[in-house]
């Protein structure tokens, strides 16, 4: 099945590989997995696997639905917290995994839902899941954390405990960081701090890293503190940015 989807796929585009469950096609703007799909009578799908040969239960739906009233409990603010978490992972990577839905049930999970300001919700998230898994880390335990769209379902099942291990430690540094920020009285001291989490793609002006109030990405006088950039980034590269 998914070899025949990579020769169909190649007629409009180039097709960089075939993953495990989808084809990789590349275009000069965006790089896609293409995954091929069997519906349900209930409304759940069946995905190809090349390692076991056979087809998985998915719930891309229901993912949508879960996540859809999860940004409603946020305020509005859940999506960009997972859009903020998922590029943090991604200029800071200690492995392949963990990456993508694991990393959205992880915000759902440990962002504070009442927190206004990005930079405060955001290192209080990194606390947040340090807090509650470097224990079991140190340990060598990896927990398991249902899919919240299909019963019985492990998301950290792929997940290796040498990952788990590195991603829980790379969480602690940047956490650190992200307090250290927010802390910070010296605007250029807490924007370099940010930048050290978001990579160079983060504004480097001072005034942009911390707030004492509600409004992220709002304009804000010096004196009410440190505020995330009033503009969203657009980079053009690398590819994928989200």
């Amino acid at each position: 099945m998914l070899n025949e989807l990579a020769d169909a796929i190649e007629d409009e585009f180039d097709v960089e590989r075939i993953n495990k469950r989808s084809v990789r096609a590349v275009t000069a703007n965006a790089e896609m997995d293409a995954v091929p799909v069997i519906k349900q009578w209930d409304g759940s799908y069946l995905i190809p696997d090349r390692d076991t040969g056979g087809w998985l239960s998915t719930n891309p739906p229901k993912h949508n639905e879960w996540s859809s009233k999860r940004n409603t409990e946020f305020g509005g603010r859940f999506k960009p917290l997972v859009k903020m978490l998922k590029w943090w992972r991604r200029q800071n990577p200690t492995g392949k995994r963990p990456k993508g839905f694991v990393l959205e049930v992880l915000a759902a999970h440990h962002a504070p839902k009442t927190e206004t300001h990005y930079g405060e919700a955001f290192a209080r998230m990194l606390e947040n899941i340090h807090s509650a898994y470097k224990v079991g880390a140190s340990l060598g335990i990896k927990p398991s954390i249902a899919d919240p769209a299909i019963p019985g379902n492990d998301i950290l099942a792929k997940v290796t405990i040498a990952q788990w291990q590195a991603f829980i430690e790379k969480v602690r540094v940047h956490a650190s960081y992200a307090r250290r920020a927010q802390d910070e009285d010296d605007m250029e001291e807490a924007t370099r701090l940010w930048r050290k989490v978001f990579g160079d793609r983060f504004k480097a002006t001072a005034n942009v890293a911390k707030a004492t109030n509600a409004s992220a990405f709002a304009t804000a006088p010096a004196a009410s503190g440190y505020q995330f950039p009033n503009t969203p980034a657009a980079p053009n590269k690398p590819r994928g940015f989200a």
